[in-house]
């Protein structure tokens, strides 16, 4: 009798063990993120750094910067690559960005990178 006991408790010890490293070997679940680069003409936004690119694919995106040291003021006017998330806006950014614009933005991005494509937008 005493050794059945002792295999069942060596049994729930091992399939408890093999539950809880299974448990800590999981990765919790992140947000997904769909690191997305386009091409177009930036302007300034509805505020205060917030910028709006009119991207070479007819797309008019609201961009953030991701790195508050990331200056995308200098570039206002230029045709430029900017990399970044492809986030959901907040409702204040949304509301913000269709009082302000005639353009209907209707992707966001938090920017990453920028490169200067041009020194002026061709429209």
């Amino acid at each position: 009798m005493k050794r059945k006991i002792s295999l069942w408790t060596a049994a729930l010890v091992f399939v408890g063990g093999m539950a809880l490293e299974s448990a800590q070997a999981t990765p919790a679940p992140q947000a997904m993120h769909k690191t997305v680069e386009i091409t177009g003409c930036l302007q300034q936004g509805p505020a205060a750094k917030e910028y709006v690119l009119i991207g070479d694919d007819g797309n008019t995106w609201g961009l953030t910067s991701a790195d508050r040291d990331m200056y995308l003021n200098d570039y206002v006017g230029e045709t430029v690559t900017i990399a970044g998330d492809a986030v959901h806006p907040s409702a204040r950014l949304r509301t913000a960005a269709a009082e302000q614009h005639s353009l209907t933005i209707n992707r966001y991005m938090k920017a990453m990178d920028v490169a200067v494509d041009g020194e002026t937008c061709q429209k």
